[in-house]
């Protein structure tokens, strides 16, 4: 399942990249296609959620964030703008501006993307936990 920057790989639904999902802020993790892969250019997780709730209002210094929402209902803060997602809709933060989101429902699907990732990791939650800084 592991491959080398610079090859193809395939991951299945519900798996982790690396076999190794990670549990955090109330959701599972699954890394899609990691900094490794990419040399740092990228990053991809799948995000299923069980409970209400997500993370607090932060700030990735170094890092654009994408995410879309696959599943469920998801509200989503972007600096001063409030955003009601649904299946298939996406939103953009940019990095330096603070963010949060949301599920109000008890199950739901939220894909992040980040670029710029740091390509020394491989974006582990340990690594993401540090990225999130409280404005």
């Amino acid at each position: 399942m592991t491959g080398r920057l610079g090859e193809g790989f395939h991951v299945s639904a519900d798996s982790d990249r690396f076999g190794a999902a990670l549990f955090y802020l109330n959701g599972r993790f699954d890394c899609k296609v990691s900094a490794k892969d990419t040399d740092g250019g990228l990053c991809i997780y799948d995000t299923s959620r069980t409970s209400r709730g997500g993370p607090p209002l932060h700030i990735h210094h170094d890092q654009d964030e994408w995410f879309f929402v696959r599943e469920g209902q998801f509200v989503f803060q972007v600096g001063d703008d409030t955003f009601q997602l649904k299946p298939g809709d996406s939103v953009f933060g940019p990095r330096k501006v603070p963010a949060r989101f949301c599920q109000p429902n008890r199950n739901g699907h939220v894909d992040p993307t980040n670029r710029r990732v740091p390509s020394n990791s491989f974006f582990s939650m340990a690594a993401y936990s540090r990225l999130l800084r409280r404005p």
